[in-house]
């Protein structure tokens, strides 16, 4: 069974993936494909020692042995590697706790047993292994870990973790990693709704194939019929390793409705009913293979999160039938980049580009008009009818969208915020980043009002 997206594994490169196998057959519970490929991947290193992909989403549905998985994934780090440190959280401290308590109990059955010495105290949880290393439980709140210097942090169930507490743990879980070069944070889990804007952040770097960043994705289309059980057979990996069967299935339907059913069982994101931008219209606009109309300039919005995480560069060019449709040209981390970059797009195309005039992104109007980029910027009044004026094309199916998950994340969890009599796309009440949504507005608005000519519209690099 092959994942609906997944990271490419790279032959050449050694992996540690077979230490967590280990452990798997030890306990007596061998390792279903999906859990070798996935350890496999993440487990890929560089040359100089460290781990080719310094962050790894993992979203598998229900039933199909994740947190099982991870668990042996690090304790067989911890076996192989001296001095591994490695940490684990789930969406509260009592699941935590449950989920640390459970995975000892099953070790003192194991052979592992007498090379695992166990510390039962709930919230500090924690196994330590023969040369200083161990795997450690911790609540999922600010200031957890501090004073702390480790090598994996796992957080479990990070669907169920909102844009606070992600925030939070953001500020426990990255200075860990400062000093330890072979460092990894792993994201295991299932499905969200436009609320988990934890999983959706890192979630769109990942299908934007980020560096440094792996994504292992099984589940079904949001176009399938959720009830069928030939669906289930086909994207459930649990389903076809056997650790669970369709009667099971069909009662999880029947407790948790075909939306949560979805979401838990064949990893279909739900949407929440009082988004901004309705789910059915955005969905009725998706056109993954539009095409651009031949000789016209594509025009170019640029914006940047409010925390300066990422930039997002996003385009709008006409299809064959002059439908205007926003494509994303660059959403990548920080900032520093997107000056040069969009030196380069606008010496291959001398088209228009726009920015708000206020906000984080005039680091980048400043860098870019540095390089000699002319960037138009808009005044309140042009920003909020951009805003107000994509909202109504995509209501009206006037615009399409090409289906990228930086634009799909974003409209999901994008709020507003009012200016003046008007209003624009709210960067804080937003429950994920809305720059991509930003740079689409304006690249919109500027496409109504840029004078056609022809030349490519051609983004690769």
């Amino acid at each position: 069974m092959r994942p609906r997206l997944a990271t490419p594994r790279d032959p050449s490169r050694p992996t540690d993936g077979d230490a967590g196998a280990f452990v798997a057959h030890l306990h007596g519970r061998p390792w279903t494909p999906w859990q070798r490929a996935a350890a496999d991947l993440i487990g890929e290193r560089l040359p100089n020692g460290r781990y080719a992909y310094p962050v790894a989403v993992v979203l598998v549905p229900r039933q199909c042995g994740k947190t099982t998985w991870v668990f042996d994934l690090a304790q067989g780090r911890c076996l192989v590697h001296g001095d591994y440190r490695a940490a684990y959280t789930a969406q509260t401290g009592h699941v935590t706790t449950e989920r640390f308590g459970e995975r000892m109990s099953e070790l003192g059955s194991t052979p592992l047993a007498p090379r695992v010495q166990l510390r039962r105290s709930q919230g500090t949880e924690r196994m330590a292994f023969r040369r200083g290393s161990f795997i450690k439980a911790f609540p999922p709140k600010d200031g957890a870990l501090r004073g702390s210097a480790l090598d994996l942090v796992v957080v479990d169930e990070p669907q169920e973790i909102d844009e606070d507490l992600g925030t939070a743990l953001d500020q426990t879980i990255l200075p860990t990693f400062t000093t330890r070069p072979r460092r990894q944070l792993i994201l295991v889990g299932t499905a969200g709704t436009d609320r988990s804007a934890f999983l959706a952040r890192y979630l769109a770097l990942a299908r934007a194939a980020a560096a440094g960043v792996a994504v292992v994705e099984y589940g079904a289309a949001e176009d399938v019929d959720p009830a069928d059980p030939t669906v289930w057979r086909t994207v459930h990996p649990g389903l076809a390793a056997g650790l669970t069967d369709e009667d099971a299935l069909t009662s999880a339907l029947g407790v948790m409705g075909v939306g949560g059913f979805a979401r838990e069982y064949l990893n279909v994101w739900q949407a929440n009913q009082d988004r901004i931008i309705p789910a059915k219209d955005w969905s009725a606009i998706r056109r993954a293979a539009a095409e651009p109309a031949p000789g016209i300039i594509p025009v170019l919005g640029v914006d940047v999160a409010i925390d300066r995480s990422s930039t997002a560069i996003v385009a709008c060019w006409p299809d064959l039938d002059q439908v205007p449709v926003l494509e994303v040209v660059e959403y990548r981390p920080g900032t520093s980049w997107a000056g040069p970059r969009l030196a380069e797009l606008h010496g291959r195309h001398h088209g228009l580009i726009v920015a708000d005039s206020a906000g984080p992104v005039l680091t980048v109007v400043d860098d870019a008009a540095q390089l000699g980029v002319p960037v138009t910027q808009t005044s309140t009044r042009e920003y909020t009818a951009a805003c107000a004026g994509l909202l109504d094309k995509i209501i009206d199916r006037a615009i399409a969208h090409r289906g990228e998950a930086p634009l799909e994340a974003a409209a999901a969890g994008a709020g507003r915020r009012t200016i003046g009599d008007a209003w624009g796309w709210g960067r804080r009440s937003s429950t994920t980043d809305v720059a991509p949504l930003v740079a689409g507005s304006l690249a919109v608005w500027g496409h109504a009002r840029r004078r056609p000519t022809l030349r490519p519209a051609v983004f690769a690099a």
